[in-house]
């Protein structure tokens, strides 16, 4: 027997017929615990990993899932162990999941990696980015393996990082379509049609508020059903929008046409869907509202309300410049053409001329298709044609009414604006009816002329259409037909000058009047002030026992106390900050330009305490002259007072009008320095100023 090998042995050398192979297993056994030491720590470093681990088998469901893992999806391990992952992945995401798997599939040595949405135990979506590694060719794995971590917090912050920049280019695109535009006829379908193509809707309106009327209007609209024409006006607090208007607050619908908000007869014009509802702002006030009609099943999300609370602003904020841009070049023509009436008065006496000059105006500035003035004859009472433009046939030009008779009669008659929206609807006079029909016209306005409290006749508008005046425009109707008052009054009053001296006292106020509506058109801040102070003297003055002529000079001297201000630089009294040192020096000069501009004129001599001498102070420390106490005379002393008094009391643009009780303190407060203490109590116990005088 040969010796024996180190993997066999025999056991005893007294046994025969039998031998016993022993193998030396100590390799293998060190073989197995190492790797069963790696396998522990291997388990050990996936357990206690970062980033979660998942392995997919053949079958396409979970084989394992590390504690990472379970403690990120909030399954336990019995409950997702064996569950396909596919049934848990956002429908949206599970396409581009698949087509990565499948490329792992297809090349092992590669790592895919992808991003998509899981469903958390909770019903909430998580957002993961795995790295999947195909590893079923190992023996030891036999899986694919998914290396993944939760990154919801970075899509959320990516999410609102594009929802910012969306709204900038929202934001962007809205103001750039507001600037490009001149009026709101422009600008409004502009806003309304960005607005609608950024939130994907193809309904939607924007509505105004009409302080005058006290009602909303819809201004534009996109996509709505009319079965019975536009939309009516919505009074503030009914329906949705005048909810909104009241509310100042968005309101959110899921159905409109179903909405208890809705009144019935918008039910069947509101297309369906819901949608939003939000206030349109300028500052603190609400100016109107837009509606956004999104389609059925889809609602309004909070970062989409978000956009659009910012896009009504910006509307807003464009719907009141624009408004303020178009009022300002209104305001331009208005004043020019003033210019142009005022200078056709005033170059002649010829009445024809002068009204006609005034009827091209209105036709112009009004957009009127024809206008005529009717002259009222007291001794006949009757009103004769005068004046006309834009008649197509002679007999509109021959019309003669008695007082009372026709509308026009009617607004000399009741001394109101008539206005009849529609002619064929409202009962007239045969032949006034057959006149207007020929015409072919459909609305007419009447104005009364009173100058001076004495009627002058009517200024006529007709309208070949349908006529739905604004506040702006009645008001420069009312001012126009003002014109035409004064250009018939002086016409008369220059018939009767040329009669008799006593109608003098009345030239000179007319022009005092008309230098006075200089003054307050060169300074548009203190608009209306003139005639207030100058009501304000007089009843003051009164109230110390001035009459006659020594009320007319403090009239004139009220109207003019400002005239001076003419000499003055329009770049100092018209600067709005406050002036230089040297500028107040120029300023100063004005109550002696007005000394020079008045003390030539025979008549005025009387009326000069008050633009002389208004700005003297009690204590003396006023100007030009530093007079002192009753050296100053007592009309100056009463239009001071009342001068600071309408000052404070009136908004100007540079602050609010101070409150009552506020601007009586002021005044108290300064008696015994800067007003004459008796004028001062006068004022207060008469009631002239303050709250007895308003009552």
């Amino acid at each position: 027997m040969s010796n024996p090998s180190p993997v066999r042995s025999y056991l005893s050398p007294k046994v025969y017929g039998s031998e016993t192979i022993i193998s030396d297993v100590t390799d293998r056994d060190r073989a197995e615990e190492a790797f069963r030491q790696s396998e522990t720590r291997f388990r050990v470093l996936i357990e206690n990993a970062s980033d979660a681990i998942t392995l997919l088998g053949r079958d396409g469901r979970l084989k394992y899932v590390s504690a990472a893992a379970v403690r990120l999806m909030g399954y336990t391990a019995e409950e997702i162990m064996g569950v396909a992952p596919a049934e848990l992945t956002h429908p949206d995401d599970l396409p581009t999941v698949m087509r990565r798997l499948a490329e792992a599939l297809r090349r092992p040595a590669k790592i895919a990696s992808v991003q998509y949405r899981f469903r958390h135990k909770d019903g909430t979506w998580l957002w993961l980015e795995s790295t999947i590694s195909n590893l079923l060719g190992e023996p030891s794995v036999a899986a694919i393996v998914f290396n993944f971590r939760d990154i919801s917090e970075r899509k959320q912050a990516e999410a609102e990082i594009h929802g910012r920049l969306a709204e900038l280019e929202a934001v962007n695109q809205v103001s750039t379509a507001s600037r490009s535009a001149q009026t709101l006829e422009e600008m409004l379908p502009v806003l309304l049609d960005v607005t609608l193509k950024l939130m994907d809707a193809s309904a939607g309106s924007i509505s105004l508020y009409d302080p005058l009327k006290d009602e909303l209007r819809t201004a534009i609209k996109r996509g709505w059903l009319v079965p019975s024409g536009p939309i009516p006006p919505q009074k503030p607090g009914t329906g949705v929008t005048g909810h909104v208007l009241v509310s100042g607050q968005p309101y959110l619908s899921r159905s409109f046409r179903d909405d208890p908000l809705l009144e019935e007869l918008n039910r069947a014009r509101f297309p369906p869907g819901g949608g939003v509802c939000l206030p349109i702002r300028a500052g603190d006030t609400v100016i109107g509202t837009i509606v956004v009609i999104v389609p059925v099943p889809r609602e309004v999300t909070a970062s989409e309300l978000r956009l659009l609370t910012i896009l009504s602003e910006i509307a807003g904020n464009a719907i009141q410049r624009t408004t303020l841009h178009q009022q300002t070049e209104r305001r331009m023509q208005q004043l020019s053409a003033l210019s142009v009436i005022d200078r056709a008065i005033s170059s002649s006496f010829d009445l024809s001329i002068s009204l006609t000059t005034l009827l091209n105006q209105v036709i112009t500035q009004l957009g009127a298709d024809a206008a005529d003035v009717l002259l009222y004859e007291a001794g006949s009472q009757t009103l004769k044609f005068i004046a006309g433009q834009g008649f197509r046939i002679a007999a509109s030009k021959q019309i003669r009414l008695r007082l009372g008779e026709g509308y026009a009669g009617r607004a000399i008659l009741e001394r109101r604006l008539v206005q009849v929206p529609d002619l064929a609807s409202a009962p007239e006079s045969p032949l006034l009816a057959r006149t207007l029909a020929s015409e072919g016209f459909v609305s007419y306005l009447g104005v009364p002329l009173i100058a001076k409290g004495q009627i002058m006749g009517v200024l006529e508008i007709f309208q070949r259409s349908a006529l739905q005046p604004d506040g702006d425009w009645l008001e420069f109707l009312e001012t126009l037909a003002g014109q035409a008052a004064i250009a018939i009054d002086n016409a008369m009053l220059f018939d009767s000058l040329q009669r008799s001296n006593t109608d003098l006292a009345l030239a000179y106020d007319a022009t005092i009047e008309g230098w006075s509506r200089a003054l307050d058109l060169r300074d548009r801040e203190t608009e209306g002030h003139t005639q207030r102070v100058t009501d304000l003297t007089i009843q003051l003055a009164r109230a110390f026992g001035l009459s006659g002529e020594e009320l007319a000079h403090a009239r004139w001297g009220s109207l003019l106390h400002d005239i001076g201000k003419m000499g003055v630089p329009d770049q100092i009294l018209l600067k709005p900050g406050p002036l230089t040192e040297e500028e107040w020096v120029v300023m100063k000069r004005h109550p002696r330009l007005a000394y020079e501009m008045l003390a030539p004129i025979q008549y005025l001599r009387a009326a000069l305490d008050i633009p002389y001498r208004h700005h003297e102070k009690w204590d003396g420390s006023g100007y030009p002259l530093g007079l002192k106490g009753e050296q100053i005379p007592l009309t100056a002393r009463i239009f001071a007072v009342v001068d600071v008094w309408d000052a404070l009391s009136s908004d100007r643009p540079y602050r609010l009008a101070w409150p009552e009780e506020k601007v009586r303190a002021h005044v108290l407060a300064l008696a015994g320095t800067h007003f004459d203490p008796e004028v001062v109590r006068v004022s207060m116990e008469s009631g002239v100023l303050g709250r007895k005088g308003g009552d």
